[in-house]
């Protein structure tokens, strides 16, 4: 029961909800059997059981504000339906219904409390340009190293059909890598590496 200790729904059941423009909710009958423990079917007899008013559901206290009324036209239910039935099959015993009950139970009294003292939840900042250059580049330029490994230049002679030749690589290849690899990079990270390479008079490789 991971999801109902995180008091989170799982993603199966999440992309069966939907709201609407007012902010109501509604959930498919299929994320509706899902949460309950139960089948498709079982929760069709259920809903036609309900807009006859006949079977259990007389007798059951979570459905009796909803006995007599018909949900057919859609595959969604409204929210205070679906309320309705899981807390049913949560009292009748349903293990998965009371467990889903349980959680929506706990996001309610989370947003309520959160609601009551005001409670925001702090916007992520977004790094400075200054922040994400320092995260990037190291302090002080280093030797050149080998940052590619030989299977980037395999695919780039694949590519330009270009054949390596000795220690000299193409300057294809380095254009190609500049736009390909470099300009794909935050914003002023190539400009920070081209300083460092100044820095060290070596005009031939990028750090």
């Amino acid at each position: 029961m991971a999801q109902l200790a995180n008091h989170e729904l799982p993603q199966s059941i999440i992309k069966e909800l939907q709201i609407d423009s007012e902010g109501k909710g509604f959930v498919t009958r299929r994320g509706l059997a899902r949460m309950c423990g139960k089948s498709h079917p079982t929760i069709q007899r259920l809903l036609e059981n309900i807009a006859k008013g006949s079977g259990t559901c007389t007798s059951s206290k979570s459905l009796e504000s909803i006995v007599g009324q018909s949900f057919e036209g859609g595959s969604y239910l409204p929210d205070y339906v679906t309320a309705a039935i899981i807390q049913h099959y949560a009292v009748s015993g349903s293990e998965k219904a009371l467990e889903s009950l349980l959680i929506f139970s706990a996001i309610g009294l989370r947003t309520t409390i959160q609601s009551l003292l005001g409670w925001k939840p702090n916007p992520k900042r977004k790094l400075t340009p200054e922040e994400i250059i320092e995260l990037c580049c190291l302090p002080v330029p280093t030797t050149w190293q080998r940052r590619f490994p030989e299977e980037y230049y395999e695919h780039l002679s694949r590519l330009t059909g270009l054949i390596l030749q000795g220690a000299e690589r193409p300057g294809l290849w380095a254009a190609l890598t500049k736009e390909l690899v470099y300009d794909y990079l935050p914003t002023g990270i190539y400009t920070e590496i081209k300083r460092c390479r100044e820095l060290t008079g070596c005009y031939e490789k990028l750090h």
